[in-house]
Order: structure tokens, then C-alpha cells, then sequence
């Protein structure tokens, strides 16, 4: 998601142009906010390997209410405003998953939460790696495909090698 944060302008900027350079920001929050999605969703697959539909549906309807209100509160205010409230739905919305899968875990929240923190590191990593890779580049191509390739190949290496996933 880094990488999407750092590619967004020279993607914006090359396939949609200046008029859309306003966007630019939006996509990055959206990248931003889609951090936490990924995690959210291994908590809920505990819930449902585990057979507890009723922690899957009370955490829904909490998310959802929780979800309406801020979308509701901050819709008239900006464009602005929503997108950061997306954020930090969907921040809260992992708060939750991650509070119904330690009932059925018992696992505490730190153990929870510092399972994907070396693939948030990797991801991390990657963006500045990215980010130092087309600094200088001034064509928005050149930029994508550098980039690209770069974030694509440092991901990899990080988690084949340092994290030590089987590919």
C-alpha cells in the first residue's frame, strides 16, 4: 500500500492528467486506509473457522452503525472529511475484529496485533525504497515503471529473505 501511496501522482498525473492532481490526495488516503483490511479480515476468518457466527454478527452491526454515523456526520462537512473518516472506520472496525477474535483466541491484543507488523515494516520499507527510487525522475513513465519494478522487487527480496516467506 506504500507503494500505491507513492506511485498515486505519477499514475494520476499520467493516465488522467493534471485536471485530476485534486485526486491525487483521496487515493492516497484510500491506500492508507487500506492498511488495516487485510488484518480486519484474517480476525474475521478466526471468528467463522472457529464457528462463531454470533461475534461475526454482533461485530458487523457495531461496524456498520459505526460506519453510518461517521459517513453521515461527515458527508455534508468535505470530501476531505469523509476520506479521513474512512480511515479511521476502518481503523476502529480492526479494533473490533481484533477484540471479538481475542475472545476466542485468548490471545492478547499486543501478540494480535504484532503478527503482521513485519509485513507493515516490509511494505513500509518498500515505499521509501520507491519514494528514494524516482525522487530525481522528472517523466511521470519513467516514474511508474522504475518505481514499479523497484517496489515489486524489494518486497519480494524483504519477504523472501528477511522475513522468510515460502513463495
Amino acid at each position: 500500500m506504500f507503494m500505491t501511496i507513492v506511485l498515486a501522482k505519477p499514475f494520476i498525473l499520467l493516465f488522467l492528467t493534471s485536471k485530476w492532481a485534486e485526486a491525487i490526495i483521496y487515493v492516497q488516503l484510500f491506500a492508507l486506509t487500506g492498511l488495516t483490511i487485510p488484518m480486519g479480515v484474517v480476525s474475521l476468518n478466526v471468528l467463522q473457522a472457529t464457528g462463531r457466527s454470533d461475534y461475526t454478527l454482533r461485530g458487523e452491526i457495531i461496524k456498520k452503525s459505526v460506519g453510518f454515523a461517521v459517513v453521515a456526520l461527515l458527508c455534508p462537512i468535505s470530501p476531505m472529511a469523509l476520506a479521513y473518516g474512512v480511515l479511521g472506520i476502518e481503523a476502529f472496525i480492526y479494533g473490533v475484529n481484533l477484540y471479538y477474535a481475542r475472545k476466542v483466541l485468548d490471545l492478547p491484543f499486543f501478540i494480535q496485533f504484532k503478527d503482521p507488523l513485519p509485513y507493515f515494516y516490509a511494505s513500509c520499507i518498500t515505499g521509501l525504497c520507491v519514494w528514494a527510487s524516482i525522487y530525481l525522475i522528472p517523466d511521470n513513465l519513467l516514474k511508474l515503471l522504475i518505481g514499479s519494478i523497484t517496489g515489486i522487487a524489494i518486497y519480494f527480496l524483504i519477504t523472501k529473505y528477511i522475513i522468510k516467506v515460502k513463495y
